[in-house]
């Protein structure tokens, strides 16, 4: 390895330093002292409630902050080709699963993925910056996170997909990586991936046992997953909008209409707002794959966010790569408890023609 420490060693040092007061720590400051002054002449109580919410998003910031750092840094690595780098943030060993192509490697060490991509993927595209962009992250670095960038065109494909990577950690570092996409984004290119347009099938491919894995979720993030999606599920919008902050985007590969293939950066696939969001999933969510008789599979985050990966039942039962039930994942960003950002992926391309178009209808 360089002399250079990976970036999110880096961050961990930075706390051995005295504390800075910043910009945003005042104002959490003054938030605060606000608060108790309108406490004390006795304002009204949804002052109170505005400021707690305030609080709490203050104190995800440094969580979030992290997570972000951590990921960021692992993206840009990736996209300038730097096969070392990117490689040493992934624990001795760790698996890399890919539930749309069912391409897996089990127990590999970060060696393995240094050649792996410097001999391959890093030599083809040859020039750096070209590969992919970061997106967004959500979680806990002391459990997990869902990761999201954008895979340029003439990177992995030649048309270009947004990509969502639940991240398991130990000791900082990547002891699971679970890629998933949406191989109809890449439009004529899905064919790829799905030869005559048929879903692709294969067999599943399992995780492994990671020695002295550590738990990926915390209790909060368990207790949250649990309720979120057994309201979902249940087929209850009403229940299931008590759970969105009022300017809550929402972010759904089904909310594209039109032919295969569509944009990147999450474009044509995102509402804003409660009310919108409670329109689509009045009217979609009896045919949602990650909705309707779906289970919990894995929980990765904290308090701050992170996500559920799922698997769908009922009429999507015999779908998908194994044939056992389309999978996915859902992530989210929380404040308060409240989920202020929902962004879901799976490959569309393993539903029939009908399945989306009877959801457009609706």
């Amino acid at each position: 390895m360089s002399g250079r420490l990976p970036f999110h060693r880096a961050l961990h040092s930075l706390r051995l330093r005295p504390p800075i007061v910043t910009g945003a720590e005042a104002r959490g400051r003054r938030l605060f002292l606000r608060a108790g002054v309108a406490a004390a002449v006795g304002v009204a109580a949804s002052s109170i409630q505005t400021f707690s919410f305030a609080a709490a998003a203050q104190a995800n910031q440094g969580q979030g902050d992290d997570v972000e750092a951590f990921v960021r840094a692992l993206y840009e690595a990736k996209d300038r080709l730097d096969a070392r780098t990117f490689a040493s943030y992934f624990a001795d060993p760790h698996d890399y699963l890919d539930p749309v192509s069912g391409y897996c490697a089990l127990l590999e060490p970060p060696k393995a993925v240094e050649d792996r991509y410097g001999n391959g993927m890093f030599k083809r595209i040859a020039v750096p910056g070209r590969l992919c962009r970061f997106l967004h992250a959500t979680g806990d670095l002391r459990y997990g996170l869902v990761a999201e960038c954008a895979n340029l065109p003439g990177g992995v494909f030649n048309d270009g997909c947004d990509l969502m990577a639940v991240m398991e950690l130990k000791a900082g570092r990547i002891s699971r990586n679970t890629d998933y996409w949406d191989s109809r984004q890449l439009g004529a290119g899905a064919s790829a991936v799905h030869p005559d347009g048929a879903p692709r099938q294969r067999d599943a491919c399992r995780p492994s046992v990671i020695p002295g894995d550590p738990p990926h979720s915390s209790r909060e993030m368990l207790d949250f997953a649990r309720r979120f999606h057994d309201a979902l599920a249940a087929g209850r919008p009403e229940r299931l909008m008590t759970f969105f902050a009022e300017d809550a985007l929402f972010i759904h590969p089904l909310l594209h209409r039109g032919p295969a293939g569509y944009d990147l950066f999450n474009r044509g696939t995102q509402l804003r707002g409660k009310a919108s969001i409670e329109r689509f999933l009045k009217g979609a969510q009896p045919l949602l794959p990650d909705a309707t008789n779906s289970t919990i599979v894995n929980v990765v985050g904290g308090k701050a966010g992170g996500g559920i990966e799922w698997k769908a039942g009922g009429i999507y039962a015999r779908q998908g790569l194994t044939r056992d039930g389309i999978r996915g994942v859902t992530s989210f960003d929380l404040i308060g408890g409240l989920v202020q950002r929902m962004s879901v992926k799976f490959d569309t391309m393993q539903m029939t023609a009908d399945q989306r178009a009877a959801i457009v209808g609706r």
